[in-house]
């Protein structure tokens, strides 16, 4: 057996586990019991590769599901835990789907942890795959079996990631198998509504800002050409966790008392099928819809939207009743997708253009490179067609999207790497803190390599 160019990497591990397997394989017989094999694995995969996920082992009962590898992920711990509840969800669904004769639905137990891996190639009689090693499977591998039926298990190390994004509930100081010290577990119960990415960081508090000054200094220059000459349109590009959603957040600090009408969506990776994902989101700050309102409630406040920008219409509250979707009431006629679309199109820039009679738009779009293509559609016709509004438009992402970013009009913000100076300068800031303990701070700049 050879082990090839193993490396370290920073991993959010899920355990799945079906309880009680092995009496419902004797009850059901082999036939089900292979069917039922079959069903779980999609079942329990689904979700974990929707959120990102590289699922590293399936043993017919359970499932070990990796966040972080191979690709790093800017939210490994979020996804995992949205994967968990996704996965939970579905095999309780399925119980009913397959009709089995066992007497109750079917029930999983997950453990999630995160903590450093060695993760390589295994070569092993002619086959290699990708494996992973270190304390970090053991323990959530524990957290899974300490679950009981229906509940994920998270570690601390988790819960202060996701802080602000999940409802969980303190299980305590527990003991678990191979460990000297008794660790901190949380039960997750669900997604909150407010679900923004940075929030766990403003929570724990933020270090002083590093660097950035000329970025920052470029996007104030970019919203003095929005208040005094027109459209101002700025892209960020940047690798996961360079600096992309710190540098916003800044920036929207510093615009403080200066008139403007702030809006901010995130792209997603499992909205680039839906049309339209980003300006969702816009659709419910300009409203004030919240995810807890009645379809009645967010109807009303649809309504009372489109009356303070005059904008109201059957036509415009059907349509963002779709986008949104509310069942919409009346006679249900069928509307042709094309037809619709330009109808969602249209209402999205005659939104953007009244909300600028009162004051300047900054409408920041994250994540771009997982924009859908109607999203992009509205950008560019923003850009093409409406030079005189004062909106300044942020797109920021990974890589960029032709025809956006590429638009001449565009200023681009390449984001590079922190200098060795401004990197040490941060992590002093988390050792001072006491955000990071026992690690040595030049192995820890060295591996960090700017981000």
């Amino acid at each position: 057996m050879e082990n090839t160019d193993g490396y370290r990497r920073y991993v959010t591990v899920l355990f799945v586990d079906l309880v009680d397997y092995t009496a419902i394989s004797e009850s059901i017989g082999a036939e089900a019991t292979y069917e039922l094999t079959n069903q779980l694995t999609e079942t329990m995969a689904a979700p974990v590769r929707r959120n990102l996920g590289f699922v590293e082992n399936f043993a017919g009962d359970g499932m070990l599901a990796l966040f972080g590898v191979p690709d790093v992920l800017e939210d490994a711990e979020f996804l995992a835990c949205k994967s968990a509840l996704e996965v939970r969800d579905a095999v309780v669904k399925l119980s009913s789907t397959l009709k089995l004769a066992v007497g109750h639905p079917l029930v999983v137990r997950v453990g999630i942890h995160s903590g450093p891996l060695v993760v390589g190639s295994i070569d092993k009689q002619g086959l290699n795959r990708q494996t992973v090693l270190g304390d970090t499977v053991n323990v959530a591998s524990r957290l899974e079996a300490l679950a009981s039926p229906g509940q994920i298990l998270i570690s601390d190390q988790i819960a202060k990631r996701v802080a602000g994004r999940v409802e969980v509930e303190n299980m305590g100081l527990t003991s678990i198998r191979g460990r000297k010290e008794p660790v901190d577990l949380h039960r997750l119960r669900s997604l909150s509504l407010d679900t923004d990415r940075f929030n766990p960081a403003l929570q724990r508090g933020l270090t002083a800002l590093a660097g950035r000054r000329e970025e920052l200094d470029l996007l104030l220059g970019a919203f003095q050409d929005c208040r005094g000459i027109g459209l101002a349109p700025v892209a960020i590009f940047g690798d996961a966790g360079i600096g992309k959603t710190r540098l916003l957040y800044e920036f929207h600090q510093l615009l403080g008392e200066q008139r403007h009408k702030f809006l901010r969506s995130q792209c997603d990776p499992h909205g680039q099928q839906t049309p339209f994902w980003p300006f969702i989101d816009m659709i419910k700050q300009v409203t004030g819809l919240l995810n807890s309102q009645s379809p009645e409630e967010m109807r009303a406040r649809i309504n009372r939207g489109l009356v303070e920008l005059d904008l109201a219409s059957e036509t415009n509250q059907a349509t963002l009743e779709n986008l949104l979707g509310i069942p919409t009431l009346g006679s249900g006629k069928t509307i042709e997708p094309s037809l619709r679309s330009a109808r969602t199109r249209r209402i999205l820039l005659k939104i953007l253009r009244q909300l600028c009679r009162s004051s300047p738009v900054v409408l920041c779009v994250d994540d771009i490179h997982w924009m859908d293509n109607a999203s992009r559609d509205v950008i560019d016709a923003l850009l093409r067609r409406a030079p005189e509004l004062p909106v300044m438009i942020i797109l920021s992402g990974r890589s960029r999207i032709d025809k956006l970013s590429d638009n001449p009009r565009v200023k681009t913000i390449n984001l590079r790497p922190l200098a060795s100076t401004e990197s040490k300068q941060i992590v002093s800031g988390l050792l001072s803190r006491q955000i990071l303990h026992q690690v040595d701070e030049n192995v820890l700049l060295e591996r960090a390599e700017g981000n």
